[in-house]
Formats: C-alpha cells, structure tokens, sequence
C-alpha cells in the first residue's frame, strides 16, 4: 500500500512538473526534471519493495532492512557524486526543483499508505520475558 500511493504521487508529480518545464522553458528542462524524477522514483521504490518484503518476516526485519537501505542508498549516492559527472544538457535549476518536488511527493505519498496500511515499522513490541527476575 505505501509503495502504491508513494508511486501514484510520485507520478502525478512528476508528469506535473515535466509538462510545466517544457511549457515555461523547453525540451531540456522537461528532459531534466524527467530524469531527476526517475532517479528519485528508483531508491523509493526499491525500498518500498523491500519493505514489503521484510514486512513478510519476522517483526525485527523492517526497520532494520529500511536502516540498510537507506545505508545503501546514501553510499551509492556518494560514490555517483564523486565518479558521474552531469551530462550538458541538464538544466541544474529544474534537476533541483523536480528532486525536491518528487521527494515530497513520494514521500507523503508513503506516508498516507503507512497510516492506511496500519504497519507497525518502528513501534515493534518487544517480548517480555524477563519479567520473572527479581
């Protein structure tokens, strides 16, 4: 359910945002708030499917499998920074405003399906079984 609604907001941001960039500035803005859309919609859906995944396991694995993607996320992100340089045609401007608007998006997206879903992520019940030491 969170993967659903993070990609239905996600996509109606995103084709919003594409269809204003190449009325107001052109193909190569519409190219770039495209291309900053795709490559925030690709963590966010792998680790919604992880999540979904893990929430199949035990009441331990979703926060600690969503703690390594994140993990991931930032060293690959880093790793891109350092080695990929940006192509010519992207537009620094319309990258930036499609990435803040489609992280918004997807994840008010994912918070509405975490509340409809009822998924207990963080708030795991532990066990008690030491409760018979005195």
């Amino acid at each position: 359910m969170m993967l659903r609604h993070g990609l239905i907001a996600g996509a109606a941001a995103c084709l919003a945002l594409v269809v204003a960039a190449a009325i107001i500035s052109g193909g190569g803005a519409a190219a770039s708030a495209a291309t900053a859309s795709a490559v925030v919609a690709v963590p966010f859906a792998l680790s919604g499917l992880a999540l979904w995944w893990a929430s199949g396991l035990s009441a331990y694995a979703p926060p600690l499998v969503m703690l390594f993607a994140y993990l991931v996320l930032v060293l690959v992100g880093a790793m891109l920074m350092a080695s990929v340089e940006a192509p010519g045609w992207l537009r620094p401007h319309w990258l930036m405003a499609a990435a803040a608007v489609a992280v918004g998006a997807w994840l008010s997206g994912m918070a509405t399906g975490l509340r409809r879903a009822r998924m207990p992520i963080y708030d795991v019940a532990v066990p008690d079984g030491d409760s018979e030491r005195t």
